[in-house]
């Protein structure tokens, strides 16, 4: 990520430069101008998609987005078309040669709170006049613009839900398995994240291993996202792909751009072969199921806060259970069923509640979407609710007491000048026969909370 495009107020003047560009380009078109009608068309556009994209980003301006303030440390967009344009933007500088992977250090000796990269210099963002480069026949203002277009009309067309079987992954009865959430920022501290998993992979050698991403790669599930943010600091090496599993949920920001990429970039390259190209799947022993399962999708409102099951996942579920009842259930899903932070996902509820209402129905539910991690007491529905969403996205330490019905919220911090904050981390799942031995490490290695699920 560059600092820049997680910064509110930077990516505000981003927008105005973007939104400038695109009402030229927009005009020379309309008049005939066969110059600006020859470079849409190397895009694969037409004077209708610039205006589209002019008029979305002309409705997130007079919405308040990006907002003037925002309560996070790295503003990430919360709805689909400025996360688009988040991407777009930031994949111009990239290609631009603007970005300084250096730029952007913290206090000597210290981690880097949010990003390693920023811009040169001479394209920092200072004002809607240009992106602080000279005025040239190929303005740098028009192939941003051009990019921003072509992104958002991408976002038209949702990508078909798979209709295959859900694999079915047979796991041991003494297996190890990782899970983290919200882990696809790419950003050093999810990197150091990525090295303290692979250390408990390597620490469980006569175990079985699997390693599951509870979804969100950042902003919105670019191919390229995928390729420079996401597997390269994957925790299985690619020549283990045989040998340990990897498995990753849909989410929220995958589907901004209509899960194009998650499903047919993600999920076949060759790590990921275990899930079939299917976006939900099962990984069972003599003694548990794992359902994992795909919330994203058919998310409820326009920004995929709130967490459905779409198809034929919710049946899909009740027989999973009915066909071993003897088994203990763990959910695995990126939405939360409920929060004590945010609110909850009535239809994925509504949905599950068949199963949910039998006695031996969910033993554990361990989701991610929010960006912190809790251990919820067992008042609800499900005995063992855990929440896990702390994997990449840098956010400030939270302040104020613990929430009732939380029996342990992870809050070691660390200060990067005059802000403090939080530790990313995951869980560790160590299945013994008929319990789970469960471990939450922070980046540092920390282990600040254990349990056993049984």
């Amino acid at each position: 990520m560059i600092r820049e495009i997680v910064s509110a107020s930077d990516f505000e003047k981003c927008l105005q430069v973007v939104e400038g560009a695109l009402e030229n380009r927009a005009r020379a078109l309309e008049d005939g101008d066969t110059a600006a009608a020859a470079m849409a068309e190397s895009h694969g556009l037409g004077p209708a998609d610039l205006r589209d994209a002019l008029n979305a980003i002309r409705d997130l301006r007079a919405q308040g987005t990006p907002p003037a303030s925002g309560s996070d440390a790295a503003w990430i967009a919360r709805d689909p078309m400025t996360g688009v344009l988040q991407s777009a933007i930031e994949e111009f500088y990239r290609d631009a040669g603007a970005v300084d992977e250096t730029a952007a250090q913290g206090l000597a000796g210290q981690d880097v709170a949010i990003t390693d990269r920023s811009l040169k210099a001479e394209w920092q963002p200072a004002g809607p006049q240009g992106f602080a480069r000279p005025f040239e026949m190929t303005d740098p203002r028009w192939a941003v613009a051009f990019l921003a277009a072509k992104a958002l009309a991408a976002m038209r067309g949702q990508r078909p839900f798979p209709t295959a079987p859900p694999p079915t992954v047979r796991i041991g009865n003494r297996a190890r398995v990782l899970l983290v959430g919200d882990w696809g920022s790419g950003v050093p501290r999810a990197q150091k994240v990525a090295a303290r998993m692979r250390r408990e992979l390597e620490a469980a050698p006569d175990r079985e291993r699997h390693v599951i991403h509870l979804g969100d790669v950042y902003y919105s599930g670019f191919e390229s996202e995928y390729r420079d943010r996401f597997l390269p600091f994957w925790p299985v090496k690619e020549s283990e792909a045989d040998a340990i599993g990897s498995f990753c949920l849909n989410a929220n920001h995958d589907m901004f751009t209509g899960g194009h990429a998650y499903f047919d970039y993600l999920l076949k390259e060759p790590r990921f072969a275990r899930q079939g190209g299917c976006s939900y799947f099962s990984l069972e022993n003599d003694h548990w199921q794992i359902l994992a399962l795909d919330t994203g999708y058919d998310a409820q409102d326009y920004r995929g806060e709130k967490g459905s099951l779409y198809g034929p996942q919710a049946a899909w579920v009740r027989e999973k259970r009915a066909a071993a009842p003897q088994k203990k259930a763990v959910l695995l899903s990126h939405h939360q069923l409920f929060s004590a932070w945010e609110g909850g996902s009535p239809e994925l509820e509504r949905k599950l509640q068949p199963v949910l209402s039998q006695p031996n129905g969910v033993t554990a539910w361990f989701w991610a979407h929010e960006h912190r991690c809790a251990i919820y007491d067992r008042n609800h529905p499900v005995p063992y609710a855990r929440l896990v969403g702390h994997g990449g996205v840098p956010v400030y330490a939270p302040k104020g007491p613990t929430p009732p019905g939380v029996v342990h919220e992870f809050r070691e911090t660390f200060r990067d000048g005059l802000e403090r904050f939080t530790r990313f981390g995951f869980a560790v799942l160590d299945f013994e026969d008929g319990s789970i031995r469960a471990r939450y490490i922070s980046e540092d290695g920390l282990e600040h909370y254990s349990e056993t699920i049984c």
